[in-house]
């Protein structure tokens, strides 16, 4: 063997090792749409973030939703220039719910986004009435979930979708009323704690319950209230989890319900 093949099989072999590392030290990717609440009739944008996006050459995916429960209006915040007109997203079946994505990086140097930036958004109008539970997911079809780095090899992958609640207005702060009762639950959405208020015309017991969406119930009291204005403060630490929840108060006959949304941990 001539004296430079010495030097050139240690060369090859520390190649070879930077390459296997490069593909063991690859992290999973994470691709994830936020739960939301949106007021019936108005914008969400349903932001698809990302996580460990490093040296990015190639990914694709598909993003879907019930077009009876959200119309597509548009995109926005979009990164790294990708964009329609540069083919990255197919709109021709928008109107059914179905946006297919693809990223190509043309250049092969690998694209980079920090922690839980933005990819896009999709501007989507809640059309469906309040109390409406939907989702905005991530599909495979029509176009594959690949992810590809700058080692041109596929890379792990995961998507989280995201739970969409249509809400009201009377689920803020405007009271649910008739006669009887009038209730509202401010703030709402909350992270930490809800102030329930309630008027009531006559003396009477007043149950109190909360369910979630399965309704299974969650927390009850019925006490004996003089008539006039009251108030429950109800805390996080009621409350399973994030999500959505009902209250329901009932006195006599008269029974209201107020939609609750828990946000955050």
């Amino acid at each position: 063997m001539k004296p430079y093949s010495y030097m050139l099989l240690p060369a090859i072999f520390l190649l070879l090792s930077l390459s296997v590392l490069d593909k063991v030290g690859a992290q999973e990717v994470e691709f994830l749409i936020k739960n939301e609440t949106v007021i019936e009739g108005e914008i969400l944008e349903a932001d698809v973030q990302v996580i460990n996006f490093r040296r990015i050459v190639g990914a694709s995916f598909t993003v879907r939703w019930d077009s009876t429960h959200l119309r597509y209006v548009g995109l926005s915040n979009l990164a790294l220039d990708i964009s329609p007109q540069n083919n990255n997203f197919g709109l021709t079946q928008v109107s059914g719910g179905v946006l297919p994505f693809l990223l190509i990086d043309n250049s092969l140097n690998g694209f980079n986004l920090p922690d839980s930036a933005i990819l896009f958004s999709v501007r989507l109008e809640a059309i469906a009435p309040a109390l409406t539970e939907t989702s905005v997911i991530f599909s495979s079809l029509p176009t594959p979930q690949e992810v590809s780095d700058t080692t041109f090899e596929a890379i792990p992958v995961q998507f989280f979708d995201g739970d969409i609640s249509i809400i009201g207005t009377t689920s803020t702060d405007e009271p649910i009323a008739n006669s009887y009762l009038s209730v509202s639950a401010s703030p709402n959405p909350f992270t930490e704690q809800t102030d329930v208020r309630w008027r009531q015309q006559e003396k009477g017991s007043v149950s109190m319950q909360v369910f979630d969406v399965s309704g299974k119930l969650i927390y009850q009291q019925e006490k004996e209230y003089a008539s006039g204005e009251h108030r429950q403060v109800l805390g996080r630490e009621l409350f399973p989890q994030a999500g959505t929840y009902y209250l329901q108060l009932r006195t006599g006959e008269t029974v209201q319900t107020q939609r609750l949304v828990v946000v955050g941990q």
